[in-house]
């Protein structure tokens, strides 16, 4: 998908979306907005029984595995909800209990335990999930494609970093940003002053259930970047970044090999920060695409979504388009792990200290909730 900015304006699916369902916990009023498939439970540790382990509520390991993917509500601190003690889905608009050893109870029934247990449960608005000693009041919300972009646009901020060689290179991005993408903040910064200046601004101001993306257009040398003649150490900015609420994505164009960078942030990154890296920009001007046809050509169109095609062409602009979906704050890594262009893609590795508040899986963004 080489995005352009003159004439990609982007279309709105035709299938009928499904209600949006918003968590409202009844003793503090805080919202949990349901994005994606959301586990609930006391730790998103999975306990992965023995194999011989002949408990008849034990997760089999393709079970965990396809958990771990998902959205994970922490309840912490209470000892009434297991570990993965039930699943809300919002494409079903169903509430399931997995086994749990107290049980989910809906609108005051217990829904898990005996032979209920993984059931199907539809929701309704106004119903209330109990887990442990905590209740959410369900909202369900209809809403059509352009009002998803909208709500989630108002959890999005963007600052965008470059120097006067790089000018030209930041506009793409930008403009998918605002136009496809419903970022409500895009900020410019021409030097690492002001860039630092702007990250002290989202600490404060993003919303941890939206995505924060940080762009710096510049060149590299060594192990960090060179923004309007001030280096920056790689190890300074992702330090700056690390506890900015929401779901970070730093999105590097730089001239060299992206490489580099890429292994030192997958050290130094928590596991819900992803980079994008890429060495510059492909020269390549949108007639040709409309007037040659070619194997080669079909496979770049594809670009990062496409099963043919291996992003041979992909820039940073193309990276983040398939990452941040236009309707939902839920990253879209599904295409990462098999991507074999030339963007540097990757996922940090430390895990966030436990007595971090809030954390935010990479996966679809899970949220502790101190009860």
């Amino acid at each position: 998908m080489i995005f352009d900015p003159r004439t990609d304006t982007g279309r709105e699916p035709v299938a009928a979306r499904p209600p949006h369902i918003v968590l409202r916990h009844v003793d503090t009023e805080r919202e949990i907005p349901v994005e994606g498939p959301t586990v609930f439970g006391r730790s998103d540790d999975f306990y992965r029984y023995r194999t011989g382990d002949d408990r008849h509520d034990r997760l089999e390991r393709s079970e965990v595995e396809q958990l771990a993917r998902l959205n994970y509500v922490h309840l912490c601190d209470d000892g009434a909800v297991s570990r993965t003690h039930g699943v809300v889905d919002p494409q079903l608009c169903t509430v399931t209990d997995l086994n749990s050893t107290n049980g989910t109870f809906l609108n005051g029934q217990t829904i898990g335990t005996g032979p209920e247990t993984r059931a199907l449960i539809p929701l309704g608005d106004g119903d209330e999930i109990a887990v442990g000693r905590s209740t959410f009041r369900v909202h369900l919300r209809a809403e059509s494609f352009g009002e998803a972009c909208a709500r989630v646009g108002e959890r999005r901020r963007a600052v965008v970093a470059f120097d006067e060689a790089h000018r030209s290179r930041a506009r793409p991005l930008q403009k998918l940003l605002l136009a496809r993408k419903s970022f409500s903040e895009v900020k410019e910064a021409w030097s690492w002053t002001a860039l630092s200046d702007e990250l002290r601004h989202l600490r404060r101001t993003a919303h941890e259930d939206g995505v924060v993306l940080i762009a710096i257009h510049a060149r590299s040398d060594g192990v960090g970047l060179v923004l309007d003649d001030a280096y920056v150490p790689l190890a300074d900015l992702v330090r700056a970044t690390s506890y900015i609420p929401g779901r970070v994505v730093l999105v590097l164009d730089i001239d060299e090999d992206p490489a580099p960078l890429g292994r030192l942030f997958a050290s130094l990154a928590f596991e819900d920060e992803v980079l994008i890296a890429s060495a510059g920009v492909v020269d390549l001007v949108e007639p040709l695409f409309s007037t040659v046809s070619s194997e080669l050509l079909d496979a770049a169109r594809d670009s990062v979504c496409g099963e043919s095609g291996h992003g041979i062409l992909d820039g940073a602009v193309d990276g983040v388009d398939a990452l941040i979906p236009a309707d939902t704050n839920v990253l879209d890594v599904s295409w990462i792990d098999g991507y074999l262009g030339r963007l540097e893609v990757v996922v940090g590795t430390r895990p966030r200290p436990a007595e971090t508040d809030v954390v935010h899986s990479i996966r679809l963004g899970s949220t502790r909730f101190r009860v």
